[in-house]
């Protein structure tokens, strides 16, 4: 049986409604929406495998992984591209276990702007590649096979 959806009002972003055919539900309500959502929604832990850098610790993060292939993500939060293709990049950090993946915010901090300068980075998200702390290749944008085709052609 198709069970279709029946708005009723909207609050707190949420909507509040029932199903045809069953008992009314009513979703989340302003009152009630941290409860429902404190009740209701289970919290997976997710392993990430890539590194989140600071200015502070770029150079350490090339210096340990300095035998190979490194990928570092150059993005800020408000990016919408860098967020568009953050969980690619996550992706590929799984699918590639021998290649180090880090990201650093841009905008974070008056450090972060200045290494980014440093970098040269002009548009984000902006990928590095070292091998050896040297840069092997670059790359801007959110093109996903571009970036799987440059981790592959260096590893």
């Amino acid at each position: 049986m198709a069970m279709s959806f029946q708005s009723t009002s909207r609050s707190c972003g949420i909507q509040r409604g029932r199903y045809a055919g069953s008992t009314p539900q009513i979703v989340a309500s302003r009152r009630n929406c941290k409860v429902a959502a404190a009740n209701s929604v289970t919290e997976v832990a997710t392993v990430t495998k890539v590194k989140s850098i600071s200015p502070a610790s770029y150079h350490t993060f090339l210096s340990e992984n300095n035998n190979k292939l490194s990928v570092v993500d150059f993005y800020t939060t408000w990016c919408g591209p860098c967020k568009l293709i953050a969980p690619t990049v996550e992706q590929y950090a799984n699918d590639y276990s021998q290649v180090a993946f880090a990201k650093m915010d841009c905008g974070a901090d008056n450090d972060s702007k200045k290494l980014a300068m440093g970098l040269g980075i002009k548009a984000l998200p902006t990928f590095h590649l070292y091998k050896g702390q040297v840069k092997v290749a670059e790359m801007t944008g959110s093109k996903a096979e571009a970036l799987k085709k440059l981790i592959e052609e260096h590893m």
